[in-house]
């Protein structure tokens, strides 16, 4: 898993074809942003949920096969303009 320059997660998911596995984002009140159902004929998986206009948080990427569930944690946070300490004038 990681970020996108255009305010995605990348998420790539392999796995057995033998289940169907479940993707999910979940927000800190733990209500589902994103959900995605991978079939269980499916092996390998990418895929780029748009988290640009989510609000800074912690999220949780679940991914479950109905057995086994996997976590891991996604921070978000905006970066803030800085200014400049100095200033330089020309003549």
């Amino acid at each position: 898993m990681h970020t996108t320059t255009e305010g995605k997660v990348q998420i790539a998911v392999q796995k057995e074809t033998t289940s169907p596995v479940t993707v999910r984002l979940i927000n800190a009140e733990r209500k589902e942003i994103f959900i995605r159902p991978i079939g269980k004929r499916q092996q390998a998986v990418q895929l780029r949920p748009d988290v640009s206009d989510l609000p800074d948080g912690v999220y949780q990427i679940a991914i479950s096969n109905g057995i086994k569930t996997t976590t891991q944690e996604l921070t978000l946070a905006t970066k803030h303009p800085t200014t400049a300490l100095r200033r330089i004038a020309v003549r």
